[in-house]
């Protein structure tokens, strides 16, 4: 487990909307998450003493008739945002570095009207340095 972060609950592997560890991996899976035209925190967690090598991957978890915007922060700095067309539920992928001690934020909003669908969020990565 990387230094500086730990497991879940009762010291195992978990899913939930922080970062996870197993081993060298990192991964979170947001699971759908109702969002409407208020900016909704899909996935937020912070990185241990070392970086990850990670793709991200943000789309809506059902059809819908709604343009989405998904913003990826570090350290509450705008890094990454896409903005989905309507009837898209193509998966947008990123690649990125995320450093050593840092919080990512991953947040949805819809910004074509305030109807409320399902998106989410995947982060996976290979964690760098020193593994315990």
């Amino acid at each position: 487990m990387p230094e500086g972060v730990g497991y879940g609950p009762q010291n195992t592997a978990s899913t939930g909307l922080s970062l996870n560890y197993i081993g060298g991996h990192a991964y979170a899976h947001s699971g759908a998450i109702d969002v409407d035209n208020n900016a909704t925190t899909i996935i937020e967690g912070n990185t241990g003493a070392h970086y990850i090598v990670s793709e991200i991957t943000c789309n809506a978890a059902e059809d819908l008739s709604a343009e989405y915007m998904f913003l990826i922060y570090l350290d509450n700095v705008q890094v990454m945002g896409i903005q989905t067309e309507n009837d898209s539920n193509i998966a947008n992928r990123y690649k990125m570095i995320i450093p050593p001690f840092s919080n990512l934020k991953i947040t949805a909003q819809n910004v074509s009207n305030t109807s409320s669908n399902g998106m989410c969020a995947v982060v996976t990565g290979k964690v760098y340095g020193k593994v315990d």
